[in-house]
């Protein structure tokens, strides 16, 4: 039962015992540790010049750059990019709709997930995972 579907930036293969994914996850995860790190360092200089010119404005512009990249940065790095899932680590599979979006989320046994963006087809790909889920007990 192999089944491969192909996305907008790359494709999904759903194998008899493992899930193959091919699309640029850690790509996209480096570039937002990077910016969100370099956003961080520049909301902590907001916060030190803050402390020079009593300027309120740079003291919560800085909190909320530093809150904002936190968050981002810790979200990403719960994200796995793993490209080979193995189904005896998948917790569960679903796809959700964000705004105008589809996105395939697997969840893995040991709390992180995978998330594929931009799929084309959400209604056939829908019945398959359901049909997987049922048929590997998910």
């Amino acid at each position: 039962m192999k089944k491969t579907f192909v996305l907008k930036k790359g494709e999904i293969t759903f194998d008899e015992d493992k899930i193959l994914i091919n699309d640029y996850s850690k790509k996209d995860n480096i570039k937002t540790i990077i910016f969100s790190a370099i956003w961080i360092f520049y909301g902590i200089t907001l916060i030190v010049k803050y402390t020079k010119t009593q300027d309120s404005f740079m003291l919560w512009s800085g909190i909320a750059l530093i809150a904002g990249h936190l968050w981002l940065l810790i979200r990403t790095i719960r994200r796995s990019t793993d490209e080979v899932i193995k189904l005896e680590d998948v917790q569960s599979i679903k796809i959700e709709n964000q705004l105008t979006n589809d996105f395939i989320v697997i969840k893995h046994n040991e709390g992180k997930y995978r998330v594929i963006g931009n799929i084309d087809f959400p209604k056939e790909i829908e019945s398959f995972i359901s049909e997987y889920n049922m048929k590997n007990s998910l």
